[in-house]
């Protein structure tokens, strides 16, 4: 494996709401390496977007970050983000990281003209030229395949909601960040716009070489774009995969349940199976294992215990006691 470039430990993140604590991260640990896709999935609201959120400190105002760790390391660390100042954290996001929300249209200034979204992007970094600015702007327009003419005087309403997106990524390319958070960048899109994102992020990595955390729900979109993925429930990473293994032998009995869901393409018909229930409160959760309500596989350990996540077979991450059979039961491919 290549270089750590962002190193997270422990991380907890709670929102306050007036029935109590929201646990909305719970101990999330992983080290992502230049270079590559991690994708994480998982159902609405287990987490992804909130560790989204927070590895570029933007969280909103009601969450508060209770415990962890978060280092940007470039062959030296760089130290824990999450003791700098407000104003340090500025100057480092759009230059180290940065992120493509949900909802494009959302995410833009609705009375600033595109190209004024890109000056002030700059401007917000020392970057006062127009002309160079432009330059850039222009540049990273036509790499995502959009007439910079067309694109720079219009105001965002004026785009389709493909259009808005690949100017989101060629915003967020601005500064040649090190990492590029997306988060469902092809939700509301129809299958055709979705493919064209598909193969612009492709060729955008290989042109840039950033790496890449890829949120989604979409398990066919992980598939095909990561590398590693990492499977969180109840604001927890339960397992951390490569691709390959992760869908053709998941060793979590909830990366199964989601595996199990999706049709395939090739192959005999595969009967779907959907997982029972529905994620648990994360105000009062359950004892022991979140996931064991749900689980086929659940013990009285489960129900008692929360199993750390761990090391196992050949560096894989999972947090389940009956790993082992998990991994036995799995047939089939996705």
């Amino acid at each position: 494996m290549p270089g750590v470039v962002l190193s997270v430990s422990d991380l907890h993140l709670e929102y306050t709401s007036r029935r109590g604590p929201v646990n909305a991260l719970r101990g999330v640990t992983f080290d992502l390496y230049k270079g590559e896709t991690l994708a994480l999935i998982g159902e609405s609201g287990c987490g992804k977007s909130t560790l989204g959120l927070a590895l570029i400190g933007l969280s909103p105002g009601n969450a508060r970050i209770t415990r962890g760790s978060l280092a940007l390391v470039d062959g030296s660390n760089r130290g824990d983000l999450l003791k700098m100042s407000p104003q340090e954290i500025r100057r480092i996001r759009w230059i180290e990281m940065a992120m493509v929300l949900q909802a494009a249209l959302n995410a833009f200034n609705p009375v600033l003209r595109i190209d004024e979204h890109f000056l002030d992007t700059a401007r917000a970094h020392g970057l006062n030229e127009r002309a160079e600015i432009m330059i850039r702007a222009r540049r990273l327009l036509s790499a995502v395949q959009l007439d910079a003419d067309r694109v720079l005087p219009s105001y965002p309403h004026e785009l389709s909601g493909g259009m808005r997106q690949r100017v989101l990524l060629a915003l967020s390319l601005l500064l040649e960040p090190r990492i590029l958070i997306l988060d469902e960048p092809t939700t509301a899109l129809d299958i055709l716009t979705q493919r064209t994102i598909i193969e612009l992020l492709k060729q955008l990595k290989a042109e840039f070489g950033f790496t890449l955390i890829f949120i989604s729900h979409d398990l066919s979109l992980a598939a095909e774009l990561a590398d590693r993925v990492a499977t969180m429930y109840a604001g927890r990473l339960v397992e951390i995969s490569d691709v390959y293994q992760a869908f053709e032998h998941p060793i979590h009995p909830y990366t199964m349940g989601l595996t199990s869901a999706v049709p395939t393409l090739h192959g005999g018909i595969k009967k779907l199976t959907s997982i029972p229930g529905s994620p648990p409160d994360l105000v009062k959760m359950p004892p022991g294992c979140k996931f064991h309500p749900r689980c086929p596989m659940a013990s009285a350990q489960c129900v008692q215990e929360e199993p750390p996540l761990r090391s196992v077979d050949g560096g894989r991450m999972v947090a389940c006691f009956h790993w082992e059979q998990v991994d036995g039961q799995r047939g089939g491919t996705t």
